[in-house]
């Protein structure tokens, strides 16, 4: 319905202010390195306002996005589409998937997200787990995040 499609698109606006506003003060801190800030989003922090944001925060310079992508259960705003998105999502992104995800199918949402992130190929990877939605295997997710977050944000 329309009142949920714009309850949906005023979350998104929230989150991407939360978002600014934690990075702001990131930036307001002499300990921390806010030229090397990483995402890692799971289920809706890997879809909708989760990444959508990432298309929008300059200051993100590595993904990770576990069990997320495009929603194909029911229309949208526009405003929260990440078909919308996706294209300018071009930081280096690493997708955790489950390939029997019920929530975000692998073939039809999962995959066909990774397909249209604007990410040079070089610098986007989707790794895909006999699991599936909240079910991927928490040891080696740990390993492909850190290793990730080490190759493009440093140790």
């Amino acid at each position: 319905t329309g009142d949920a499609m714009d309850r949906e698109r005023r979350l998104s606006l929230q989150w991407q202010h939360d978002l600014s506003t934690t990075i702001d003060y990131i930036e307001s801190l002499p300990d921390m390195n806010a030229q090397q800030i990483g995402y890692f989003g799971i289920s809706r922090g890997a879809s909708f306002a989760g990444v959508i944001n990432l298309a929008l925060e300059p200051r993100i310079r590595a993904v990770v996005l576990a069990s997320g992508g495009i929603w194909i259960h029911s229309p949208l705003h526009p405003m929260v589409d990440l078909i919308n998105y996706a294209p300018r999502i071009t930081v280096p992104v690493l997708m955790l998937s489950g390939r029997y995800d019920h929530i975000y199918p692998y073939e039809q949402s999962q995959k066909r997200t990774f397909e249209l992130l604007g990410t040079p190929a070089g610098s986007k990877q989707q790794i895909a787990y006999d699991t599936g939605h909240f079910t991927l295997p928490p040891n080696r997710v740990a390993a492909d995040v850190t290793d990730w977050f080490d190759r493009y944000l440093g140790r």
